[in-house]
């Protein structure tokens, strides 16, 4: 696979070789995490827009239930034409119509002519707000399919948004550009963005990748029901105003990594441990395991005879259960990649390394791992394993360059990872040579 970013958030310039692992190194606020970001902005996007034609209609019916949730608030209206644009034929019907060749133009016409009534009408500028920017989105949509990658345009704008909370462009720039290619022969991503819209799409049709998961933290763990529920920046612009303030506001990726470890309820324990190779490895890291309890509608690390909750685990632990449970769901394998940003962090070098390990073993049954790190010893010991397990040709390094005005340029350094230890251990060199 390949990726080309350019004035995306951080990042002035990058080309990568996504190989079966991919490291890339840095120091803190470098633009690492801004890679890891896209990717799966990308994948989740293209996956999203498989099958259009039902993603068209269940949006297309979810606005329509609003239209006619917000309409029937107009008791006063009803002995107006409003009733007779719409709401002589249920939702349900219209939502036929507009899958009808037929009467499609029909009900657009219709549609147009609820707003121009609106206008006529002495109701809240609010109300009459809402209704017009529903009866938009509904004809906007009912035309995508005709538009070429009208929906995967919708799709990854509203992805992009949620994921960078609307501010993807690197400032002062009057374009950004994306590129990505899996490699099978499918037809490349192409995207061009200004001001934080996406101006132009091409491509992207065919991936054969299914999902992506992007740990950003193993503290996820312990905030499962708040996370899982929380909103994302697309979803506040069209959720119930009541609800501001009340439910937290997330990155995309955060939201579906906590969906993804909820699920862990409805493993059973045969489940849990198919993967025994893994299971008997991080078992022996970590002398035990998660599982959900049934009874306490809670999942618990398991130590011996003693079960704990997990507000109560070591960070470090968690790191090793995160991956226990991603396998035990299913989200990761070699059609679904693997995003780890810093997995290092909480973790003793001893433990660094072990996950490590675990990582190079994805890597090697095939799922396509992509790693950030700003650890010398977590990256040396990818170096290391790479090496044992004969993956040397399927690992590619690289490592943000700061430049003057604050963005990076990502260079290889596949073939001279010197060039990666030297950067990052420098700092400690300082302070262990203070006085020399």
């Amino acid at each position: 696979m390949k990726l080309g970013l350019s004035n995306i958030n951080k990042i002035r310039q990058a080309d990568i070789n996504l190989n079966g692992l991919t490291v890339i190194a840095g120091t803190n606020d470098s633009g690492k995490s801004t890679i890891g970001k896209i990717l799966f902005s990308i994948i989740k996007a293209l996956d999203n827009c498989k099958d259009n034609s039902r993603l068209i209609d269940d949006t297309i019916g979810k606005k329509l239930r609003s239209l006619y949730t917000n309409l029937s608030q107009f008791d006063d209206l009803y002995h107006t034409s409003l009733k007779s644009i719409i709401f002589s034929i249920s939702y349900r019907n219209v939502l036929r119509e507009l899958r009808d060749k037929n009467t499609k133009n029909s009900v657009l016409s219709r549609l147009s002519r609820l707003k121009d009534q609106l206008e006529q009408t002495d109701i809240k500028p609010f109300h009459r707000a809402v209704v017009n920017n529903l009866v938009s989105e509904i004809q906007e949509l009912a035309t995508e399919e005709a538009a070429p990658n009208g929906i995967l345009k919708r799709e990854m704008q509203a992805i992009l948004e949620a994921e960078f909370v609307n501010s993807v462009c690197t400032h002062h720039t009057s374009s950004s550009r994306i590129f990505f290619s899996d490699e099978s022969g499918n037809e490349n991503l192409q995207v061009t963005i200004q001001d934080n819209l996406i101006k132009e799409i091409e491509g992207g049709t065919g991936c054969f990748l299914e999902d992506v998961t992007l740990v950003e933290s193993p503290l996820y763990l312990h905030l499962i029901d708040i996370l899982s529920t929380a909103r994302t920046f697309n979803e506040l612009k069209s959720m119930d105003k009541r609800l501001l303030g009340i439910r937290p506001l997330v990155n995309y990726h955060i939201k579906d990594m906590a969906e993804k470890l909820a699920s862990f309820k409805y493993v059973g324990m045969h489940t849990l441990f198919q993967e025994s190779t893994d299971s008997d490895e991080i078992n022996h890291i970590t002398g035990g395991y998660f599982s959900f309890d049934e009874d306490n509608n809670n999942i618990y690390w398991i130590k011996g005879e003693e079960k704990y909750q997990v507000v109560n685990v070591a960070s470090g632990i968690k790191s090793f259960g995160v991956m226990q449970i991603l396998k035990a769901v299913n989200a990761i394998n070699e059609r679904k990649v693997l995003i780890w940003d810093e997995p290092e962090n909480h973790l003793h070098p001893e433990w660094q390394i072990r996950l490590a390990a675990l990582l190079m073993e994805q890597a090697k049954a095939g799922v396509p791992v992509l790693l950030t790190s700003h650890s010398p010893y977590f990256i040396q010991a990818i170096r290391y394993f790479a090496d044992k397990m004969h993956m040397n040709s399927f690992v590619s390094y690289y490592m943000t360059d700061e430049q003057k005005d604050g963005t990076c340029v990502l260079s290889d350094c596949t073939d001279d990872l010197n060039k990666i230890f030297f950067k990052l251990a420098q700092p400690l060199n300082d302070i262990i040579n203070l006085g020399l």
